[in-house]
């Protein structure tokens, strides 16, 4: 989950900075929403296409392994059905919750898992 959340709030990002950059040089209001439209199936493919890069960073920037991370062609082909417009860059207070939660309770729920486990 935290590592899903990781590659959609890099592809925001990234997503965010092309289309703004993009979006504002374009001259009038109608045809800044014409070629908003047109292009963002094209930016969309180049960043399908540069995945693994978006891995490398998502790894890099966040001490993540790499056999964390989901096949790189599932998630393409996940994320080219997704609507983009969706989503969210990751929210650092969420995060160090997110980060909380999986390293005391997770551990809580797996010794209770194990507990279980034995008792059968």
């Amino acid at each position: 989950m935290k590592i899903h959340a990781l590659i959609i709030s890099e592809l925001a990002k990234r997503r965010a900075n092309l289309f703004g950059e993009w979006y504002s040089k374009s001259p009038s209001s109608q045809l800044k929403c014409q070629l908003f439209y047109a292009g963002k199936a094209k930016k969309k493919r180049e960043l399908l296409d540069s995945l693994e890069m978006i891995y490398k960073q998502v790894q890099n920037d966040h001490d993540v392994s790499p056999g964390d991370f989901p096949d790189i062609w599932f998630m393409r082909d996940k994320l080219s059905m997704a609507d983009w417009s969706l989503f969210k860059t990751v929210d650092k207070h969420q995060l160090i919750k997110l980060n909380k939660m999986l390293e005391d309770d997770m551990t809580k729920l797996m010794a209770v898992k194990h507990h279980t486990v034995r008792r059968t």
